[in-house]
């Protein structure tokens, strides 16, 4: 007969999570380095100055759990954190800070990384950029805690985390750990562990507002210098072209990133939507976009626009919203609206909402 006593314990195992802790010093069989580094002592600690490129921790696969390191940079212009949940060189979760923005909003950053492209203008704010202020050229602690798809940032000594990330944006997959130039980096721990606990409170994915265009048919990748001084597109223009549906996220987004590849003489697609309407009318659609768009209606040209960095000052972030509204002279039946949107860099997206959905309804693609 088994005991009170060990029933209870065993309960009590079956109910914890998985934990696997490991420290991983920067000797070679731990890393493989795609940039320029070096391993030495900064103040106190045995780190490694990693000033160019990943280094990525060797047979490391990571979904759930914490991931601890100290960091140190200088007071100016960089990129550095790190990437988890890697399944390629082109696509992985990634947390960096951004030493010139300290003590603003936007001074660290959350973003999914999908084909190569980051896309932090397309998820920006609350959920995703924190604000917190660092100690340069000193050792900051930095722990991420990632439980499915919620996570959060605490710095140094915090008992409450100063950035939630509501929702990690990738699929849930295990994947590499890799860290980002340029920082010294030291201390790195990983604890796997199946359903970490996290403090903060967070907010569950709205619903879509009404009159939010969710899915788009988007083509494949061509060179925006094909449009040049085009004011008409027609058929014959796309008629080759291949077709992919992409669903939006709930806020309306659709990341083009995530079946785009971005690429030299590929840096723009077409998207499209059938709109019937009950009658001739015009139809305001509020427009988002990153980086830059011209939009057509029944073939014919109404707008061109650009939101790409610095686009409007040299403090301008090119990030996305509804700041643009096209009138749209819809007729009686069916109409194909078809938005070219063209990328730089920092997140290829598009966002579409009418003001009113009354005589109009989108049509399956």
């Amino acid at each position: 007969m088994v005991s009170k006593k060990i029933l209870t314990l065993a309960i009590f195992f079956l109910s914890v999570s998985t934990v696997f802790a490991q420290d991983y010093s920067f000797n070679d069989a731990n890393w493989e380095f795609s940039g320029d580094y070096a391993i030495e002592n900064y103040k106190g600690k045995t780190s490694l100055n990693l000033t160019k490129g990943f280094a990525r921790l060797k047979n490391t696969s990571f979904e759930n759990g914490i991931i601890e390191f100290d960091i140190a940079v200088p007071q100016k212009r960089s990129f550095p954190g790190i990437g988890f949940r890697g399944q390629d060189d082109n696509n992985y979760e990634e947390f960096y800070i951004r030493p010139h923005q300290s003590g603003n909003p936007d001074a660290t950053q959350y973003t999914p990384v999908f084909n190569g492209l980051a896309g932090w203008q397309l998820y920006h704010g609350e959920g995703y950029s924190g604000q917190i202020a660092f100690n340069f050229d000193e050792w900051m602690h930095v722990k991420i805690v990632i439980n499915g798809v919620k996570g959060e940032v605490y710095l140094d000594n915090m008992d409450e985390p100063f950035l939630l990330i509501h929702e990690l944006k990738r699929d849930q997959l295990a994947g590499w750990i890799g860290l980002k130039a340029p920082a010294i980096f030291a201390n790195l721990k990983v604890s796997s562990e199946d359903s970490p606990k996290l403090k903060g409170d967070f907010k569950s994915d709205s619903s879509p507002q009404p009159g939010t265009i969710m899915e788009w048919s988007v083509s494949n990748e061509f060179d925006e210098k094909l449009l040049d001084n085009v004011t008409e597109i027609t058929q014959g223009f796309y008629s080759n072209m291949e077709w992919k549906v992409l669903n939006c996220e709930n806020s309306g987004l659709a990341n083009l990133a995530k079946i785009s590849q971005l690429g030299e003489g590929a840096n723009t697609v077409l998207v499209k939507q059938n709109i019937t309407s009950s009658t001739d009318q015009l139809k305001a659609l509020k427009l988002g976009f990153s980086d830059r768009i011209k939009v057509f209606c029944n073939g014919k040209i109404l707008f061109s626009g650009q939101n790409e960095f610095k686009s409007r000052d040299y403090r301008y972030l090119g990030t996305i919203g509804y700041f643009n509204t096209v009138y749209l002279p819809l007729k009686k039946g069916e109409n194909e609206i078809i938005i070219a949107v063209s990328e730089n860099f920092g997140g290829w997206g598009i966002k579409a909402i009418f003001s009113d959905m009354e005589g109009i309804k989108p049509l399956d693609n």
